[in-house]
């Protein structure tokens, strides 16, 4: 925890601070001296180490520390075909193995060799997924401007556009070359030389002219298609909740007359669509190329406890674009219900690598909670539904579960809290009517989770 003195500043970095950090991002797998980066600083070692403490929160080894991580989880989560974590790891400054895995599991919850044979998994499924394309209608059509690259990159700057196009069609957009049709444009650009390249995207919407969104992907810019695939389909990934959220805004300023199933669709998706059993199967022939709404439609299969049209759905939405981090967290929650939280954890990974700072990223972290408190492992659970809690506090319901979790690890006054946090959101909750509105959960959870709330003070 950073004390009150170590708090980092707001105010911009010294240049000095700048050039260290740049100096450090540019050479990630160098372990830099104090020394040197103050030369480079153009400071006093002490004044540099004082200014990082003051203006970063953290000293200059601190810094470059955390930046490789950082590298090292951007590298691993590309997935590049034949990789190996001591690779990224001596690549990214950590010479000793069982000191970078021991700080990789601290920062990010998992070994890093998780990592990596999760996206291994990821990337077999986009390789065997069908060839499953959405009808053009109502799709929104994004220009894709030609990558500006040096000369030397221009063969992994066409690989890229390639697989580029091919993702967006998956994720649902129409890709043009002409920008007179288009209502969004997607700029790309190699920057950089070396160690020191990245990959800069930009997503502009041609009527305004306003950003919608900005990536950028540091050091991972491999000469392979096998690769680019995967970074193809992650930027289309990353792309989706900025892109929903214009769309759904378009939706909703489209005159009621002109409404399609596809509009329909994007304003359901705030609120999530509750259907009866023969708009579900209306809706599942009408959004069948779509497959964000068929992981809307998914969720909604499954309140109603149809797991198997659910599954269908969700199954439906990952072969049309399996980059879809929806449909990647709605098949994570079918395994909860089915029993198999090995796979539920995977999955909901997957949802998080693809979609991190998506706004319901945090449902897919309660999802890997809910998973674990199935295999038995409370402490996880809890600590798995706390950072959903902290990343959407509002969601008071989390303790339904949370409290639970606390409970069957003998925390017994988080639980006391827990259940008082729940009882202030819903002050008239019984067990009873816990009972009635439980998800589909397999029995022996939902026993457990009903036994629990009652131990911890639930009134019948």
């Amino acid at each position: 925890m950073i004390s009150e003195e170590n708090r980092p500043s707001t105010a911009p970095l010294p240049r000095g601070v700048r050039r260290a950090l740049e100096a450090m991002h540019a050479n990630v797998g160098r372990r830099w001296r104090i020394a040197e980066l103050a030369s480079i600083a153009g400071v006093s070692s002490r004044t540099l180490q004082r200014q990082f403490i003051c203006f970063v929160g953290k000293s200059p080894q601190a810094a470059q520390h955390d930046i490789g991580l950082e590298q090292a989880r951007q590298e691993l989560l590309l997935g590049a075909p034949g990789e190996k974590v001591k690779d990224v790891a001596l690549r990214c400054g950590f010479p000793h193995f069982g000191r970078f895995s021991a700080a990789y599991r601290g920062r990010y919850g998992e070994a890093p060799s998780s990592t990596l044979k999760r996206q291994a998994r990821f990337a077999a499924v986009l390789a065997s997924r069908p060839a499953i394309l959405a009808p053009s209608r109502d799709r929104p059509t994004v220009v894709l401007a030609p990558i500006e690259a040096n000369p030397e990159d221009g063969e992994i700057g066409a690989s890229l556009a390639d697989e580029l196009a091919t993702a967006l069609s998956g994720a649902g957009l129409s890709v043009t070359s002409q920008a007179r049709f288009a209502r969004y444009r997607m700029l790309v650009a190699i920057r950089g030389i070396g160690a020191q390249k990245r990959l800069v995207v930009h997503l502009i919407d041609q009527d305004s002219g306003r950003q919608l969104w900005a990536h950028r992907t540091d050091g991972v810019l491999l000469d392979g298609s096998e690769s680019h695939q995967q970074l193809a389909t992650r930027i289309a990934a990353a792309l989706q909740p900025c892109l929903r959220s214009a769309e759904i805004e378009r939706a909703w300023d489209r005159p009621e007359s002109e409404l399609g199933p596809h509009d329909l669709a994007l304003r359901a998706m705030p609120g999530v669509l509750s259907l009866d059993a023969e708009g579900n199967a209306r809706a599942l022939r009408s959004l069948s190329g779509d497959a964000t709404a068929l992981a809307v439609l998914g969720n909604a299969l499954t309140l109603l406890d149809e797991l198997d049209s659910a599954a269908l759905a969700v199954h439906q939405a990952l072969a049309i674009d399996g980059g879809c981090a929806w449909a990647w967290s709605r098949s994570g929650w079918l395994d909860v219900y089915q029993g198999d939280p090995e796979s539920a954890i995977e999955r909901f990974k997957i949802a998080l690598d693809l979609a991190p700072q998506d706004s319901l990223a945090f449902n897919s972290m309660v999802g890997i909670g809910c998973a674990h408190f199935k295999a038995g492992d409370y402490v996880e659970a809890a600590r798995w539904q706390e950072r959903a809690l902290s990343e959407h506090p509002s969601a008071i319901w989390v303790h339904r579960t949370l409290c639970p979790a606390y409970v069957m690890m003998g925390a017994k006054a988080e639980a006391r809290r827990s259940l008082e946090a729940l009882r202030s959101g819903y002050p008239d909750l019984t067990v009873s009517e816990m009972q009635l509105g439980m998800p589909p959960l397999p029995e022996t959870y939902r026993s457990l989770v009903i036994e629990a709330l009652s131990d911890a003070g639930l009134p019948a």
